[in-house]
């Protein structure tokens, strides 16, 4: 990547997101499941996995959003009432969802330093390199994932950015039956970015909830929210500075 153009993309995200990486890293587990061996809602409605769950084979859930939400807004989510729950082997009501990215994004096959070298301005440059980057099992790469992605967001003002970042990474709200703290505590800083921004899409108690079973003090997760607050900050000073729009800004102000 040339390092010119990293270094203008990132620089304004740059103290508050590798900061917070090496304060959230010290919980980053090498066995987190790639996105791959997530299970959503979705395939839990799959004969196959059906199966697999009433032999009890250990699962990945994944429940970031509001599901009750989306499957009032959402024409591509339907209930299922045939999933078998994983603990109890009773037939359980599970809301199924299609694919929400089911399109490619553009640029996809092109390549990092030509991304780069777009994502000073480019939404989709910098998300595109950005869901590259956070696949990385380096936190620093990582890092620079989560900077690209928060840029993207501040120039396009669209936070779906977010929700595909989760998607691809962060969907693991469990592993084996025990909380994925790691993914719980990125899951809540993107829900505070975009509820602030006007996306009530992440369920940001049902997070917390999880966080505080899974005895992480309440004073992290105040950190993680003043996290969010700052990521807001430098957000709005990138869409300033390169759209001269001000809407980030707006909503900061008026909230």
């Amino acid at each position: 990547m040339n390092r010119i153009h990293t270094t203008v993309v990132i620089a304004g995200l740059c103290a508050v997101v590798v900061g917070w990486q090496i304060w959230r890293s010290g919980s980053v587990s090498p066995d987190t499941p790639s996105s791959g061996e997530i299970t959503t809602a979705s395939q839990a409605s799959d004969p196959a996995t059906t199966t697999a769950m009433e032999e009890g084979t250990p699962l990945y859930e994944a429940e970031p959003y509001d599901f009750a939400r989306r499957l009032e807004e959402d024409p591509d989510c339907h209930v299922d009432q045939m999933v078998i729950h994983p603990k109890t082997g009773e037939p359980t009501e599970a809301i199924a969802c299609d694919p929400a990215f089911p399109e490619p994004l553009p640029y996809e096959d092109w390549s990092e330093p030509v991304l780069a070298g777009l994502a000073y301005g480019d939404p989709v440059a910098a998300e595109v390199l950005g869901l590259r980057h956070i696949q990385s099992k380096d936190p620093n790469q990582e890092a620079l994932g989560l900077m690209l992605l928060y840029r993207s967001v501040a120039l396009s003002g669209d936070t779906t950015t977010l929700h595909r970042a989760i998607s691809e990474r962060y969907a693991t709200v469990s592993l084996h039956g025990e909380p994925n703290v790691d993914n719980l505590k990125q899951l809540l800083v993107f829900a505070a970015v975009a509820t602030r921004l006007g996306d009530r899409g992440i369920n940001a108690r049902s997070i917390e909830a999880r966080l505080a079973k899974a005895g992480v003090p309440v004073e992290e997760v105040s950190r993680l929210k003043s996290t969010a607050e700052r990521i807001l900050s430098e957000m709005a000073s990138i869409e300033t500075e390169v759209t001269g729009n001000t809407t980030i800004a707006e909503a900061l102000t008026n909230a």
